[in-house]
Order: structure tokens, then C-alpha cells, then sequence
């Protein structure tokens, strides 16, 4: 059973993105933002200012990190469109039947027959 992706949503692959990489920067934000809140009090000195500050400039920055990640993701999705319209997508086989190797072979097999007379 062979298959041929041509086409990709860009829309739906951008709202994927943007979800999965923004859950992955706030779980990253979970991980590490007690330690970074620690080093911008010591830093400015005053911990409520500094801890408030530096977590509204952490989802801030996990909110645009999540953004452009997925714009450039949509952006290769738009690109790959672009080039599968014009040479053709990917294609693909489930079975494991290595097409391309058995015309390979039989390519090299007319060659040396050709050799041979």
C-alpha cells in the first residue's frame, strides 16, 4: 500500500505546534522558574518585586517562544507545500516492498544484458 503526503494544513499544524511547544515551555517554566525567580531577588534585591517581574517575563517569553516555534514550523509546512505542488510529495510504502531497489536491480540487469550482446 503505498502513500504520498502532498499536502500539509498549515493552519491545524500551527494551532498543534503552538499548544504542544507552549505546554512544554510552561512545564520547563514549572522546572526551572523557582530557581530563576531565586537568583532575579537576590540580584534586585527586593523578592517580591523581582519574583513578580521575573514570572511575567517568563510566560512572556514561553508564550513568544511558543509562537515563533510554531510560526516556523507553519513556515516549513508552507515550504514543503510549495515544493510536493511543484515536484511531487513523499511517498512511501507500509509493506516494505522496496520498489525502488527492484527497479535499481532490474535497471542494472538491462544494462549488463545490454553489455552481454
Amino acid at each position: 500500500m503505498k502513500f504520498e503526503i502532498r499536502h500539509i494544513p498549515i493552519w491545524p499544524l500551527f494551532k498543534v505546534t503552538f499548544f504542544v511547544s507552549l505546554v512544554l515551555f510552561f512545564l520547563i517554566i514549572l522546572l526551572l522558574g523557582n530557581q530563576i525567580m531565586e537568583m532575579s531577588s537576590q540580584i534586585s534585591g527586593d523578592s517580591r518585586m523581582g519574583g513578580t517581574l521575573t514570572l511575567s517575563l517568563l510566560i512572556l517569553i514561553s508564550v513568544s517562544q511558543a509562537f515563533f516555534f510554531s510560526l516556523f514550523i507553519a513556515a516549513g509546512a508552507a515550504l514543503y507545500n510549495y515544493f510536493s505542488r511543484t515536484f511531487g510529495g513523499i511517498q512511501f510504502d507500509l509493506h516494505g516492498d522496496f520498489v525502488i531497489e527492484e527497479e535499481i536491480i532490474e535497471t542494472k540487469a538491462a544494462v549488463i544484458k545490454e553489455t552481454e550482446d
